[in-house]
């Protein structure tokens, strides 16, 4: 018979997740450094392809705002501050980082977060000039007679 905890989840669930936040915040802090530097400048479209998957498989986290994902979604978002330094990665995360902004529930995070997302908005919005437009595009205009 399986331990259940408080939650409802598994020991053994809650065991193997508590792995799965460890290996995102090794992620987070290694990833972008070690792609940056066994990639060379000729080779960095190929970082895309990667990041592309990798953005697939932690969207999901940030889009989850419950208390039992505030470990992955501060992991994901630290590794998505990480990987958003680096300009020739930006084609691999915007689209996401977009959505996510559109999400009204977005911010409803932990406050250690916010600083992370402060890198990710600054690195989206200083690096196009058209980003900043097309985000307030997608707002309803308050129009006032």
């Amino acid at each position: 018979m399986e331990k259940v905890s408080e939650n409802g989840l598994s020991v053994a669930n809650l065991s193997l997740a508590q792995y799965s936040v460890q290996a995102q915040i090794v992620l987070a802090e290694l990833l972008a450094p070690l792609l940056d530097v066994s990639y060379g400048s000729q080779e960095k479209e190929r970082v895309v392809t990667l990041l592309t998957t990798l953005m697939y498989n932690i969207t999901p986290y940030l889009k989850n705002h419950t208390r039992r994902n505030v470990g992955s979604f501060r992991a994901c978002s630290q590794l998505l501050a990480s990987l958003s330094s680096y300009q020739y990665t930006r084609k691999a995360w915007r689209r996401d980082v977009f959505e996510l902004l559109l999400d009204s529930a977005l911010f409803q995070m932990e406050a250690d977060c916010l600083t992370y997302w402060r890198t990710i908005v600054d690195n989206l919005m200083t690096h196009d000039t058209t980003t900043f437009r097309d985000l307030m595009s997608k707002y309803p205009h308050n129009t006032r007679s």
